[in-house]
């Protein structure tokens, strides 16, 4: 037997004994005792019904109005999901908006809006209005005969860009009641007082469900001329199963065909999540069914891509628990047999850690533009505790700046090292660049805004770990500019910057953190706060840094105006002098410029110096090699190599 847990519940009752048809009677003689006349007993009455409650799983339309003023009232999504040990719930508080109407002769009169129509299903409100993270740490688990029951969450107040602080803890006696005219399900609907800590009463709470989803979302899918549309594994798997395992509530829009491609030799991060067709899938085995062929043509790693890059925008990383969406093409493509070969070796569905997050995280992390993929935590705002996640004692963080002072406008480059200061070997990253999907933080700045920055992802590109020695270390190198809220350094003060290195060792995360501090000082002139402005204004900057080229126009105008600058120009000249130092398009190398870039005042980090000498190794050409590597040599005394890049500098 089965039970609609979505729906009120009547226990069953016995039933009564199905009428018997009489038995024949024999004939009865004169003087025989008749029968006993029959004796009337009372009709069983039948037992009233009994209500079995629960909480419906889906999407419930919360509305929260504090006491004290009619104009203050904040509507919410509240996710519960219905599993084996009860339920997961999770919300997020919009204020509602107010508009001000004039009475003449009077002041304006405040109006309040109406909110959300429950009739319409999961709600999309504006993320301008976003206001608080609700953590439900109390709720209806699985059944109630009673008709009431307590609702308990942590209230997470949301700052802009990513600040979040603990409100307090709340509860509310939520009460069943018959739903007001217009949502789906008049059964499910309950109202309560809000009360704080202490047990004052806050304001009024109200939830009624409005949808099986728990989000609800778009995704539209464009192409250049010539590139395929990811639409399907090629084997019934399309958006829609993907969303429904999902819970998501997701229209897929099919759009343009022909969108234009850029003049450079790529695309900006203004573009959203950017997929190649053209990328020819290696003609070795263990690519298997696909090998040798271009990757929008082989549908199923070609959609399970699409899939994988849309889980970054909405704040997943990297896993390799199992060969689900979010670990990476090549670690999947690895781990197949002949007789499971790649693709069909791929399992089409998220881990269930990246289920819960999905269906758990904060508006703000999940929704694409609102906190960028990087800074998603399962700490601040706390969702569910996660059980994968294990700090190693034994291993350390240790995060240094270059220098201890820069002037505003100039990149700042940290210099960092996982230490294993244990007994035994430990499994880590072989790579802390900024360049694999291991390293990410955040900056805290003197008005304790927070600012983030992520990896720059390369979802096919190999994530190698190796072992790390007992007293053995790691080194690397970040360059520090901007992140995804702007400006890592936008003002003069000091600066807490935080490191994060985190990845999986199976079947648990590893997650070590280090912090340092930086001092930014004010501008010197005039002129030195005209190129910081310019540098601090121009997002293409940090895509020069990160990418080079000679097709970021804007981006190449504001370094060029910071290496003008004579106070900028230290930071700013090795920057410059790698984007000369390379080939793009049909530009030659250009190591004699690069060569006059550098000098004894030239600010470079390790790795910095070591990729001008492998770029000057790779330029192939003598006009400005000799030049080039004298100042290489000569900066080189004065800055900290690991092995590698010594190596790479004594092969010039």
């Amino acid at each position: 037997m089965s039970l609609d847990l979505d729906s009120p519940i009547v226990a069953p009752v016995p039933l009564l004994p199905e009428t018997l048809p009489e038995a024949p009677q024999p004939p009865m003689t004169m003087g025989e005792p008749g029968p006993p006349p029959p004796v009337a007993l009372p009709r069983p009455e039948p037992f009233p019904p009994v209500h079995l409650r629960s909480v419906r799983a889906g999407c419930w339309l919360v509305n929260y109005a504090p006491t004290g003023s009619s104009v203050v009232s904040f509507d919410a999504t509240l996710r519960v999901e219905a599993h084996s040990a009860g339920r997961t719930a999770s919300g997020d508080l919009y204020q509602r908006p107010v508009i001000l109407l004039p009475f003449p002769p009077g002041p304006p009169h405040p109006i309040l809006l109406p909110g959300p129509n429950p009739a319409n299903g999961v709600p999309i409100l504006s993320r301008s209005r976003y206001r608080f993270y609700l953590r439900v740490t109390q709720i209806l688990e699985n059944f109630t005969f009673g008709n009431s029951f307590q609702l308990g969450f942590e209230m997470w107040r949301f700052t802009a860009p990513s600040s979040w602080a603990l409100e307090g803890a709340f509860s509310a006696q939520m009460t069943w009641i018959a739903a007001p005219a217009g949502y789906p399900s008049t059964s499910d609907y309950l109202e309560g007082d809000l009360k704080n800590a202490a047990g004052a009463v806050v304001g009024r709470l109200k939830m009624g469900w409005a949808s099986k989803y728990y989000r609800k979302a778009s995704v539209e899918i464009d192409s250049v001329t010539g590139s395929e549309q990811p639409l399907d594994n090629g084997a019934g798997i399309g958006w829609k199963q993907v969303f429904d395992t999902l819970g998501w509530d997701v229209t897929i829009k099919l759009s343009d065909i022909n969108v234009a491609e850029p003049s450079g030799p790529g695309w900006s991060d203004a573009e959203s999540v950017g997929i190649s067709t053209h990328w020819i899938i290696p003609d070795t085995p263990e690519w298997g069914l696909v090998r040798n062929l271009r990757f929008g043509t082989a549908k199923a790693p070609f959609f399970r891509t699409a899939v994988h890059e849309l889980g970054h925008a909405m704040a997943l990383f990297h896993t390799t628990v199992d060969n689900g969406f979010m670990n990476t093409t090549d670690v999947i493509a690895a781990s197949a047999t002949p007789m499971n070969p790649f693709p069909t070796n791929i399992k089409w569905n998220y881990a269930d850690e990246n289920l819960k997050q999905l269906r758990h995280y904060s508006d703000e992390f999940v929704r694409p533009g609102g906190t960028a993929f990087g800074t998603a935590s399962t700490t601040t705002p706390p969702i569910s505790p996660t059980d994968r996640i294990v700090e190693v004692p034994e291993l350390e963080l240790r995060v240094a700046p270059l220098l201890e002072q820069v002037p505003i406008g100039a990149p700042v480059r940290v210099n960092i090292s996982l230490v294993n200061r244990g007994k035994t070997v430990q499994r880590v990253p072989a790579r802390l660049s900024l360049k694999t999907d291991f390293v990410r933080g955040w900056v805290s700045g003197p008005s304790d805004t927070v600012r983030s920055f992520s990896p720059v992802i390369r979802c096919i590109e190999d994530q190698p770990t190796t072992e790390l020695q007992p007293g053995a270390e790691i080194s690397d190198a970040l360059t520090l500019l901007r992140g995804a809220e702007g400006a890592l350094f936008p003002s003069s003060g000091l600066h807490e910057i935080t490191v994060e290195v985190r990845w999986d060792v199976e079947p648990m995360e590893v997650v070590v953190r280090g912090t340092a501090t930086v001092l930014v000082t004010g501008a010197r002139d005039a002129e030195h706060a005209a190129a910081a402005h310019k540098v601090l204004a121009t997002p293409d900057a940090h895509l020069v840094l990160v990418l080079g080229g000679d097709h970021l126009h804007e981006g190449i105008e504001a370094v060029e105006t910071a290496v003008s600058d004579p106070v900028l120009r230290p930071h700013f000249a090795v920057i410059e002098a790698k984007r000369l130092a390379q080939r793009a398009g049909k530009r030659r190398p250009q190591l004699s410029k690069a060569a006059a870039l550098v000098d004894e005042y030239t600010v470079m980090s390790g790795p910095e110096l070591g990729k001008l000498a492998k770029l000057v190794k790779a330029a192939g050409t003598k006009e400005g090699a000799p030049e080039m590597t004298k100042a290489l040599k000569a900066r080189a005394r004065y800055v900290e190599l690991t092995p590698d890049i010594r190596a790479a500098l004594d092969a010039l």
